[in-house]
């Protein structure tokens, strides 16, 4: 079964939209594993208002979205783990040698190696800025992720 995991620190903002922007890019494809997880997070916590109204915006509905923690026995579950910042790929790759092949940044899968700022605290607009950043890098990596999630 193809699966992607997408990770960022509390699972509130960024990795919830990279795992709603997928899904839907997917089409809710029932034959694809497809979640989000924190670094540093406790289970169960939903998203904020801020990443549903900028969902919303695209038409997506994450007002289900509950955080869950990163744990050996979930990220083994997925074929390809994508971070939205380097500190967290390092952070697994160290702390999971053996499954640092299936981690990498989101960026890297549209051929580029920067973070997506956290917009915790700002503005709606840098919401809005880290959604379509968060959206342009998973339609030009689309064929990767497809391909490595495999």
């Amino acid at each position: 079964m193809p699966s992607v995991l997408f990770v960022c620190t509390g699972n509130l903002h960024r990795s919830p939209m990279a795992e709603y922007f997928f899904k839907d890019k997917i089409g809710q494809n029932p034959a694809w594993q497809i979640a989000s997880a924190g670094t540093y997070t406790r289970n169960g916590l939903p998203t904020t208002p801020e990443v549903i109204t900028v969902m919303n915006q695209y038409g997506i509905n994450a007002r289900n979205h509950r955080s869950q923690e990163i744990n050996r026995i979930l990220l083994e579950n997925y074929n390809l783990i994508l971070c939205l910042a380097s500190n967290h790929k390092e952070a697994l790759q160290a702390e999971f040698p053996d499954l640092a092949e299936r981690i990498f940044l989101l960026s890297e899968m549209g051929g580029k190696t920067v973070d997506v700022e956290d917009p915790i605290g700002g503005p709606m607009l840098e919401f809005q800025a880290a959604a379509r950043e968060i959206n342009e890098y998973l339609t030009t990596g689309f064929e990767r992720i497809v391909e490595l999630a495999g």
